[in-house]
């Protein structure tokens, strides 16, 4: 449904035979359904477009994961859930792009002049269904026009009315399916993904540790330590933790301390949200390895 400029045909990439790969079609529409809706939610929030834009999106593009599209199995075995062709726009996005370069031909249908066709063309391929996901809200924030304008950024991004989102991502000219923002909001309306949304544009503000300074540890003992953010409603929570010297002490990232080499070293907990908002512990470890 991606409008990308000419028809392109790759060499030696035959076109996909969807009869072939219709075991990766999804049995039932819950099924699809269950499994794009936390993939959609964690990649909307972090990345600030409606999560239920998104899984309505994908739902759509693949026809509930191919159960009611026989001719999309093959988006399902190459986790492009958005029908995200080899050929976006330009080149203004890439940069950001985190699509692993393997591609493939499919047909696929195209509405030119009010005129529904169906033409051949070639699609990316990603080693997951979140990749996709991620590449797709990439491409919605940073792709630019000629000009130097973002295409869809200024619509899109952080926009928290679904009605208007998908409109503006149809009018911007992602799809060439006239009926493409009514079809999106049936299915947010007909599965109640706006629960997706909650939390959706509070960002984290803070973040504090579970343990004040400083913390003392015998190499090999471990510590669980924990990262709580502010406020407690933030759409996207998630804290990347990171040392200092993993030589003197490593941290997984669920938060977990091992004391592995005698002196100091810091650990930090650092909003994915807001990577300005972090807190960190002096960890100091005593002993030998033996």
């Amino acid at each position: 449904m991606l409008l990308a400029g000419a028809v392109t045909a790759e060499a030696g990439i035959s076109t996909a035979n969807e009869k072939s790969l219709s075991g990766y079609r999804f049995k039932t529409e819950e099924e699809y359904v269950r499994m794009i809706r936390p993939i959609a939610r964690k990649v909307g929030l972090r990345f600030n477009y409606l999560p239920s834009v998104l899984a309505a999106q994908c739902i759509l593009e693949t026809g509930y994961g191919g159960y009611s599209d026989p001719n999309t199995a093959s988006m399902i075995r190459y986790n492009n859930h958005l029908g995200m062709k080899t050929s976006m726009l330009n080149d203004t996005w890439a940069g950001k792009t985190v699509w692993p370069g393997r591609s493939y031909m499919k047909k696929t249908p195209e509405w030119y002049g009010g005129v529904l066709t169906h033409i051949t063309d070639s699609f990316r391929i990603y080693d997951s269904v979140e990749q996709c996901l991620v590449d797709y809200v990439m491409f919605m924030s940073w792709a630019k026009l000629p000009g130097g304008a973002y295409k869809y950024r200024k619509d899109v991004i952080g926009n928290a009315s679904y009605k208007r989102t998908i409109a503006k991502v149809r009018i911007n000219g992602y799809c060439t399916d006239p009926a493409y923002d009514r079809s999106v909001i049936r299915l947010i309306k007909k599965w109640h993904l706006t629960a997706l949304d909650n939390g959706f544009g509070i960002h984290v503000s803070k973040v504090k540790l579970s343990r004040k300074n400083p913390l003392s540890l015998p190499v090999g003992r471990s510590y669980q330590l924990k990262a709580r953010v502010s406020p407690a409603n933030a759409g996207f929570p998630d804290v990347k933790w990171t040392s200092s010297d993993s030589s003197v002490a490593a941290v997984t990232q669920s938060g977990l301390v091992t004391a592995a080499g005698s002196g100091s070293c810091v650990i930090t907990a650092i909003s994915r949200d807001t990577p300005s908002c972090r807190a960190s512990l002096n960890v100091q470890v005593k002993g030998t390895n033996g």
